[in-house]
């Protein structure tokens, strides 16, 4: 079987010959109006002259589904290391950004705090006001709304930094996980082998991180159930790996002696055919004449 698949790997004719994908339409229904047709499978056929059980079949089998699981999931995994990592580019500038406007509303808060302290007669009255402007709008505040109205927005700056730090720990879980998979795919490991080694390699990625964090958890868990799905879709019994019956027909072919000896048998037989055939038709010319 090994020595057949080898064949078999040199001629891509072959090859295409020995894997046919199955849609769920025919050509002639395919350019229908709205309809799509859709890969169903692929249906294996191997010539040999000996005999082989199934062997080869089974093993162009796994070959399908070893390029599918490597096909698939090579492209999502590339498409989820870019998105991570430029999600974390971004995330990063806006934390950059919120760390900025926190400064500025310090700065602000420090200042009225000033003025509240060096002028205990302004801000003890309950009509003194000061000018402050906000997006080109000017209106007068009392010095303690404007104190509040700071604290809450630092407050909420705060929070949403605090967001922002959770999402870059979440996305740098994920791009190590996503980025290293998608190398350890282009190094040749084996499609079934990638995913049974999903497990241990997600430990990897995890190893030193806090899992009694809210986040990390929740990143590990979905991992985790990413990870099931895909093994149901691709292991043994899954959407994917459904080997049907392995059928084997067999057909004798004759070798070249046997082909010459048919051959001479049927040309002798055509021959004393040929000569009964002209005998008569002499003899009927004779009894027609007389």
């Amino acid at each position: 079987a090994a020595s057949q698949l080898e064949l078999l790997a040199r001629d891509r004719t072959a090859l295409s010959g020995a894997i046919r994908p199955t849609l769920n339409l025919t050509e002639k229904d395919s350019t229908t109006p709205g309809t799509r047709n859709s890969l169903v499978g692929f249906r294996l056929r191997h010539v040999s002259d000996v005999p082989t059980g199934g062997a080869t079949l089974a093993v162009i089998g796994e070959f399908v589904v070893h390029t599918r699981i490597k096909t698939e999931l090579s492209s999502f995994l590339a498409d989820q290391c870019a998105k991570n990592r430029a999600q974390g580019q971004k995330l990063r500038n806006e934390q950059l950004q919120n760390e900025f406007e926190i400064e500025k509303c310090e700065i602000r808060l420090r200042t009225i705090r000033g003025i509240q302290a060096n002028r205990p007669r302004l801000a003890s009255s309950e009509t003194a006001q000061i000018l402050a402007i906000e997006q080109g709008s000017e209106r007068f505040l009392p010095l303690s709304s404007q104190i509040a109205a700071l604290e809450v927005e630092i407050a909420d700056l705060k929070l949403d930094d605090r967001d922002r730090a959770n999402s870059r720990i979440a996305g740098g879980l994920r791009r190590g996980y996503y980025c290293r998979g998608f190398e350890i795919l282009r190094e040749g490991v084996a499609g079934r082998a990638f995913l049974a080694g999903l497990k241990g390699f997600q430990e990897q990625v995890f190893d030193g991180e806090d899992k009694r964090l809210g986040i990390v958890e929740q990143v590990w868990n979905e991992l985790d159930m990413e990870r099931e799905a895909w093994l149901a879709k691709y292991l043994p019994d899954g959407e994917v790996y459904r080997l049907g019956p392995i059928s084997e027909n067999r057909e004798r072919k004759p070798g070249i002696l046997q082909g010459m000896a048919l051959g001479g048998l049927l040309g002798g037989l055509l021959g004393l055919i040929t000569a009964l055939l002209l005998a008569w038709f002499r003899e009927h010319d004779k009894v027609d004449a007389a």
